[in-house]
C-alpha cells in the first residue's frame, strides 16, 4: 500500500509516525511522512520519504505561544497556506491516510477528497477539542491560495463518532477507565523509537554526559519541552534551587532553542543541561522525573520505572497528572504554580512516598506492551474504500 502518515505538530506527534512509518516500510509499503521542517530527521533518518510542512513544530506548538485560542487560531491562519499545501503534496495519490490529532481536520477533507480510509493516531483519551471548527469559510472564504477553497472542516467530536479507526496510542494500564472498549478505538500502547532507531538519530548519550553520571548521586530528570517557560534562566534557577534543598542533582533535559542560553551561572556539579538524548537511556539512571504530562513522556518515565511529577498546562497533560495519582505512580503540580518551594515539596514527596515501587510495577506491564508492531497490524487490516462510498462526514467540499 501507498500509506500518507501527517505528523502535524511537535516531537509527541512526529516520533510515533516515523516508528510506525519504519515499521510500515519494512513491510514492504510505500511511505511517505509529512512532518514540520525542523523534524524531518525524523523521517530521513528511518528512510522515509519525508515532505516537509515550512514551518518549525516549535513555532507550531509552543505552550509560551499558544496558551489561549485566540493566537493559536491567529498564528493557524498565518501558516494555513504552507501547512494545507505540504498535507496535499504528502497525500498524492496514497491508498490510506494516518494522522495525528493537530491534523484531523484536514486530513479528514484530505481522505474524502481523495476517496481513501482515514486512520486516526490519538495520544490521549479525550474526544478532542473544537479546535477550528468551520476555519476555513469562518475567516478565509474566498482565498485563491487555499487548497481546500474554503472547506468546512470537521471538527475533531465528529471524527471520533464516524466510527474511523482510532488508534488509541497509549498505555490502557496508564488509563484503565479509558481504554477504548469500542473496536474502532483499540488501545495500542505508547509508540516508542526501538534503540538503533535512537541511534540513526543521534540520541545515544554522550559520554560527557555518562561521566557526569557517574561521578555523583542520580539525578532527578527535569523535561522542560512542552512547558510554557517564559524567562527560562529564572526556571533554570528555580531548578538548581529545588534541587539544591533536596540535596540531589538535576539533568535537565530539552530540544528547544528556547533553552539556548548561558548557564554560566550554574553550578555544572549540580545541574546538567542536555539536549536531544535517548529518554530510555537516561531516564532509568534518574531518581525521578519531572516534565509537562505529554502522552509519550509520561509512557516513558514510568516505563523506566520512575515517580514522576507532572507540571500541566494543558488539559491533556492535567488528565496525565490526574492518572498518576490515581495510580499512585506521581504527583502533578500546575505549571502556573511552579516555584521553588512547590517543587521541593512535591519532588520531595515522590523521594519519599511508595511512588516509586507502584511505577516499576506498571514498567513492567508497558514493556509487554509492542504498540509500534499493534498499530501496523491495524493499518495493514485496512483496505482501499470503494470509490463513490458515501462518507459519514458528508463534507462540502468542490
Amino acid at each position: 500500500m501507498r500509506i500518507a502518515l501527517l505528523g502535524v505538530g511537535g516531537r509527541g506527534d512526529v516520533q510515533p509516525m516515523a516508528a510506525l512509518g519504519a515499521e510500515l516500510a519494512v513491510r514492504g509499503h510505500t511511505v511517505t511522512l509529512v512532518a514540520p521542517v525542523d523534524l524531518v530527521d525524523f523521517g530521513v533518518a528511518l528512510g522515509l520519504r519525508t515532505v516537509p510542512i515550512g514551518i518549525k513544530a516549535e513555532a507550531l506548538v509552543d505552550p509560551a505561544k499558544h496558551q489561549n485560542s485566540r493566537p493559536t487560531i491567529e498564528y493557524r491562519l498565518s501558516v494555513a497556506n504552507q501547512l494545507q499545501s505540504a498535507l496535499v503534496r504528502g497525500t498524492r495519490n496514497p491508498d490510506l491516510i494516518v494522522t495525528s490529532q493537530l491534523g484531523e481536520a484536514e486530513a479528514a477533507y484530505l481522505a474524502e477528497v481523495r476517496a481513501v480510509p482515514l486512520i486516526l493516531l490519538r495520544r490521549s483519551p479525550g474526544r478532542g477539542i473544537r479546535r477550528f471548527p468551520s476555519l476555513r469559510r469562518r475567516y478565509c472564504p474566498n482565498t485563491a491560495l487555499d487548497p481546500f477553497r474554503g472547506a468546512t472542516l470537521p471538527r475533531s467530536s465528529r471524527l471520533s463518532r464516524s466510527g474511523r479507526l482510532e488508534l488509541r496510542a497509549y498505555s490502557r494500564h496508564l488509563a484503565p477507565d479509558h481504554a477504548g472498549r469500542a473496536p474502532s478505538r483499540p488501545p495500542i500502547g505508547s509508540i516508542s523509537l526501538s534503540r538503533e532507531q535512537r541511534r540513526l538519530l543521534g540520541e545515544d548519550l554522550p559520554g560527557a554526559l555518562r561521566d557526569w553520571l557517574g561521578a555523583g548521586v542520580a539525578p532527578v530528570y527535569f523535561g522542560l519541552d512542552g512547558m510554557p517557560v517564559r524567562d527560562v534562566p529564572a526556571m533554570l534557577a528555580t531548578v538548581e534551587a529545588a534541587t539544591r534543598r533536596l540535596g540531589v542533582r538535576a539533568v535537565v533535559g530539552t530540544r528547544s532553542s528556547r533553552f539556548d542560553v548561558d548557564t554560566a551561572g550554574l553550578d555544572p556539579s549540580l545541574v546538567r543541561v542536555v539536549r536531544r538524548v535517548d529518554h530510555d537511556q537516561l531516564l532509568p539512571l534518574c531518581l525521578a522525573a519531572v516534565h509537562h504530562g505529554g502522552a509519550g513522556t509520561t509512557a516513558a518515565s514510568i516505563r523506566a520505572g520512575l515517580s514522576t511529577v507532572i507540571c500541566a498546562s494543558r488539559p491533556d497533560q492535567v488528565f496525565w497528572g490526574h492518572q498518576l495519582e490515581r495510580l499512585r505512580a506521581g504527583r502533578t503540580l500546575p505549571f502556573a504554580a511552579v516555584t521553588t518551594r512547590r517543587l521541593v515539596a512535591t519532588v520531595g514527596a515522590v523521594l519519599a512516598d511508595r511512588s516509586r515501587e507502584r511505577a516499576r510495577e506498571l514498567a513492567g506491564r508497558l514493556h509487554q506492551e509492542h504498540a509500534v508492531v499493534a498499530a501496523a497490524n491495524l493499518v495493514e487490516a485496512v483496505r482501499r474504500e470503494r470509490p463513490g462510498t458515501a462518507d459519514p462526514l458528508a463534507l462540502d467540499h468542490p
